[in-house]
């Protein structure tokens, strides 16, 4: 009959190698999500001053996926989200106006801009910050929103085709008027006056 010495040593030569196997299985598997997250965080932090690119809104819509068991990171998620599918109102003095100037509703526009610009990117940092926080990287919201790097001509372009869009919609919508300037007067006062010769001969 075997002692129970004798068997403890059975067993354990049967399941440690199975044990050692569902455990590395276990901790590959942990270590394949990590990267996972990791990359996709690496790739919003990289691409937080472009956020039109391609890498950046693939990665964004990895994060309900690889983050899904998150609350923090997915309620961020979320917030963004709807943020960025959703019509911004326009506040009292960043609607247009018939009875403003071009220029003053130029200026009207660009304010509204830049205000919605912002809190994208805030909504962004506070998302970065939660994905930080749980893959243990150390790094504060602050840093997030204002850190990173874009050159300043990436921005005005891409400031400058979402004017643009937003500009040809509205002239579509009849929001705004095309204004049209008369760059030559004179010419005009010279055709009238060809015009009057015309009629008198």
């Amino acid at each position: 009959m075997m002692t129970i010495f004798e068997i403890v040593t059975v067993a354990a030569l049967i399941l440690g190698p199975i044990l050692a196997i569902v455990i590395a299985n276990y901790m590959e598997a942990k270590r394949t999500t990590h990267n996972r997250r990791m990359d996709i965080f690496r790739t919003l932090m990289r691409t937080r001053r472009n956020r039109l690119t391609q890498d950046h809104v693939s990665a964004l819509n990895l994060v309900e996926i690889e983050f899904r068991k998150d609350k923090d990171v997915i309620d961020a998620w979320r917030g963004y989200f709807k943020h960025l599918g959703t019509e911004q109102p326009r506040r009292t003095d960043e609607t247009f106006s018939q009875e403003l100037s071009f220029e003053q509703n130029q200026a009207r526009e660009d304010r509204f801009q830049f205000r919605v610009a912002r809190e994208r990117e805030k909504l962004l940092a506070a998302l970065l910050h939660n994905m930080a926080q749980e893959l243990n990287y150390d790094v504060e919201a602050l840093d997030i929103f204002e850190g990173g790097y874009s050159p300043q001509g990436w921005a005005e372009i891409e400031f400058q085709q979402e004017t643009i869009r937003r500009h040809l919609i509205d002239l579509l919508l009849g929001r705004i008027a095309l204004p049209v300037v008369n760059l030559n007067p004179e010419s005009k006062s010279e055709d009238v006056g060809l015009r009057e010769e015309d009629k008198t001969k």
